[in-house]
């Protein structure tokens, strides 16, 4: 279990939260679950996603409510399909309000010096860690503007 880490008031506020919806990509380990662990602790209804899914199931497991108040789906977010179907499977959740709070924590790192990674590692590293978070950002806010929320956070 991932430690439960502190956040400045200024970053992560301990009220005003309570039963917003946040999207946290890359939520089966590491800063993305523990982000999910602090979002339920205030109140927050988590969405958490992961390109593993079994690894999204786990991280709801270990919250407040887990899965009866909190929903693990999968998601590449490297593939606009999938970060699109992952958009089209929270809407299809009647009883969640609109994602208010997006996090992009989906990242890989490929342990390997500049003299040493090929170009298919690099090719995957960008493909999450820069094209991801930029089709995240951009479905995520085309959804909120399209369900006319008037506070977001990306």
């Amino acid at each position: 279990m991932c430690p439960t880490r502190s956040f400045p008031p200024a970053v992560l506020p301990s009220s005003g939260l309570e039963d917003r919806v946040a999207l946290v990509t890359g939520a089966g380990s590491g800063i993305g679950r523990s982000l999910c662990q602090v979002l339920a602790a205030r109140g927050v209804r988590v969405v958490a996603a992961d390109i593993t899914l079994a690894a999204a199931v786990e991280t709801v497991s270990l919250l407040p409510e887990g899965a009866e108040r909190h929903l693990a789906l999968h998601v590449d977010v490297s593939c606009p399909v999938s970060v699109d179907t992952l958009f089209d499977r929270i809407r299809g959740c009647v009883d969640l309000q609109p994602v208010s709070i997006v996090v992009c924590c989906a990242g890989v790192d490929k342990n390997a010096s500049l003299l040493e990674m090929d170009i298919d590692a690099f090719d995957r590293l960008m493909a999450v860690n820069l094209k991801g978070t930029f089709l995240m950002v951009q479905a995520s806010a085309r959804e909120m503007v399209a369900r006319r929320v008037r506070t977001g956070s990306i």
